[in-house]
């Protein structure tokens, strides 16, 4: 199964936080799971394009099941 991804700096009270979306590559609506997480330290030092592999390792199981995922 292909899908979409893309990412975007959401920003709140002065921050930008990394936002990286995964979508099914098909037209539709998607049950959504959205996750935020305070343990990212391992991306700290990485490229926008390497922290969306980083992501996309947990994304998959849920962009094959048909979720769309926003981390």
């Amino acid at each position: 199964m292909s899908d979409c991804k893309y990412f975007e700096y959401i920003k709140y009270d002065g921050e930008a936080f990394f936002t990286a979306v995964f979508l099914p590559c098909r037209d539709g609506k998607f049950p959504t799971v959205v996750c935020r997480s305070p343990y990212v330290r391992h991306t700290v030092n990485m490229t926008d394009s390497e922290a969306m592999e980083a992501f996309y390792g947990v994304a998959k199981e849920w962009l094959n099941s048909g979720y769309a995922i926003v981390y």
